[in-house]
């Protein structure tokens, strides 16, 4: 359990007003953390951290909100508008954040909606629990939910804050694009798919890939996915919520599997996220398949793709990128 998960559990097991007859939302969660209530709506698009296999439907008229707020401003904001358009008035809302990743901004932005709060510190993160009054500043929520939804980036594409390189496409991205020769075909996933850049990107450059499958942790990202290949007008499409750190079988075998794997886990550098990603790749492969991966440099990958894969070619080492193709 992180640090700002730490707080919410503890703040929220002195609350004595959150009982197993409370309807609770918790937005951002990590298992059961509201342990006094029965009725709680856990959302969590991020797989790793859920515990279940669909997102869930949220509803109106919470008695109750909990948020674990993001690094990202936006994205807490939006879940701050969320929330406290689902939660009764005289509600309350449980709100934390490390301290740095907005935490020390909390109660200034709970301030600027009109909600009084109190503080707690602890754990190197803040949480402030306060009631939702009759008289909010909706102006101001309307601005955070409209800034925070599904929207389309600078380049044209569906995205949405949280994501993964949301506001324009990725330098890596688009160096895997440009070194692919004009022989794509058959079958294609996309590992770690995020908003569909690479995808959408491709199904418009090779017009012989019959069907291309989208795989990612954030059900968001799949969303703006299927948004973005329906832009690209390409039809064959189904995208799969799952964790590719984790071993994991898909349900095919591919012709071709394109991805940029993820390399972080919070602040630090995490390259088993990328070996695991190899690892399911070859897994998905039909005989003769071609993975093509773009990495940064440094990430040792080499030798997991040379036990994985029959040749290994190095297409292209520029800008602290390298592209590699392996033939199954």
């Amino acid at each position: 359990m992180n640090n700002v998960y730490q707080l919410l559990y503890e703040v929220i097991a002195a609350q004595e007003n959150i009982t197993a007859e409370s309807d609770v939302l918790f937005l951002n969660s990590a298992g059961d953390m509201a342990d006094k209530s029965e009725n709680t709506t856990y959302y969590q698009p991020f797989k790793p951290l859920s515990q279940s296999d669909v997102l869930p439907n949220i509803l109106p008229e919470y008695d109750h909100v909990i948020i674990c707020g993001t690094k990202h401003v936006k994205e807490t904001q939006y879940y701050l508008s969320v929330g406290l358009q689902d939660l009764k008035n005289k509600g309350h809302i449980v709100i934390a954040a490390d301290n740095k990743e907005n935490g020390k901004r909390l109660e200034k932005w709970l301030q600027d909606i009109g909600i009084n709060s109190i503080k707690f510190s602890a754990h190197k993160a803040q949480c402030l629990v306060g009631q939702k009054p009759q008289d909010l500043n909706t102006e101001l929520l309307q601005e955070w939910s409209d800034a925070g939804r599904i929207q389309k980036n600078s380049a044209g594409f569906y995205a949405q804050p949280g994501l993964f390189s949301w506001e324009k496409s990725d330098a890596a991205s688009k160096l895997l694009i440009e070194a692919i020769p004009l022989s794509l075909k058959g079958n294609v996933a996309d590992f770690g798919c995020g908003y569909g850049f690479i995808s959408a990107s491709v199904v418009q450059k090779h017009d012989k890939i019959k069907s291309i499958h989208g795989y990612d942790a954030d059900a968001r990202a799949l969303d703006c996915f299927q948004r973005n290949l329906k832009e690209a007008a390409f039809e064959d499409v189904e995208t799969f919520w799952c964790d590719l750190g984790q071993p994991y079988k898909t349900k095919q075998l591919y012709d071709v599997i394109l991805m940029n794997p993820p390399f972080h886990e919070g602040r630090k550098d995490k390259p088993d996220l990328g070996i695991a990603f190899i690892k399911n790749a070859s897994k998905s492969l039909r005989k003769k398949g071609v993975l093509w991966m773009v990495a940064n440099k440094h990430l040792p990958y080499e030798q997991t793709l040379n036990s994985e894969f029959f040749k290994i070619e190095k297409i292209v080492e520029k800008d602290g990128f390298k592209i590699f193709r392996a033939e199954k």
